[in-house]
C-alpha cells in the first residue's frame, strides 16, 4: 500500500462505536459460536467416549479369542483425533475472544479474494499504531465491500501478524446499552 493511501485511510476512516472503547471489551458468544461450542463438546467428549464404549464392548466379545483383542484398542486412534479436532477449534474461538477483547484496532483495505475448494479467502492490508503496513488474510467473513474497499481490523498489539477482519463470526461486542442495562440490574439488586 503506498504512503499516499495510507494517509487517505487514516483520514477517513474511523472505528465502529462498540470498538472504539477502551480494553478489554464486553463481548459475548453468538448464536453460530453457541453452536459451534456445543459441536466441539460433542466432538471432544461424546465421539471419544462412544469409540470407548464400543471398543470395550468388542475386547468383552473377543475374550474368547484373544488374538482379536489388539483389533479393538485401534478405536482409540479415532477417539484421540476427535478429541484433538474438538480441542483445536475450542482454542481457535478461545483466541478469537481474547483478540476482541483486548485486541487494537486498524484501518484496512481488502486486496483481494482468492476461492479454494474448502472456502472462500479475503487477503487484505492493515495499517498499525506505528504506521507500519500489515498483511493478513482470513476466512469465514461475510458482507465486506468488494477490493479496495476499507474494514476494521483488530490485531494483537504484541504481535501485529495476528489480525481478525471485524465483525467476528463467534463473538460480537456488548452494546453500551446493553452493558449501562446490566451494570444497573447488578447495582440495585
Amino acid at each position: 500500500m503506498e504512503r499516499a493511501k495510507i494517509e487517505e485511510l487514516k483520514a477517513t476512516w474511523s472505528a465502529p462505536g462498540a470498538l472504539a472503547r477502551s480494553r478489554p471489551r464486553e463481548v459475548r458468544i453468538t448464536a453460530q459460536g453457541i453452536g459451534i461450542r456445543v459441536l466441539c463438546f460433542l466432538i471432544m467428549f461424546g465421539g471419544p467416549i462412544a469409540l470407548l464404549l464400543a471398543a470395550e464392548n468388542q475386547w468383552v466379545k473377543d475374550r474368547k479369542h484373544p488374538e482379536r483383542q489388539s483389533k479393538a484398542w485401534i478405536l482409540l486412534i479415532p477417539a484421540v483425533v476427535l478429541a484433538a479436532a474438538g480441542g483445536l477449534v475450542y482454542g481457535s474461538m478461545a483466541r478469537q475472544k481474547q483478540l476482541l477483547e483486548e485486541g487494537r484496532l486498524g484501518p484496512g483495505v481488502i486486496t483481494k479474494f482468492t476461492r479454494t475448494q474448502e472456502a472462500s479467502i479475503v487477503h487484505y492490508e492493515y495499517v498499525i499504531l506505528n504506521g507500519s503496513v500489515m498483511k493478513g488474510k482470513c476466512q469465514g467473513v461475510s458482507g465486506l465491500p468488494g477490493v479496495g474497499g476499507t474494514i476494521s481490523v483488530v490485531y494483537d498489539a504484541e504481535n501485529p501478524l495476528r489480525s481478525r477482519i471485524y465483525p467476528f463470526p463467534f463473538w460480537a461486542l456488548v452494546n453500551e446499552q446493553n452493558a449501562a442495562q446490566k451494570y444497573a440490574r447488578l447495582r440495585f439488586r
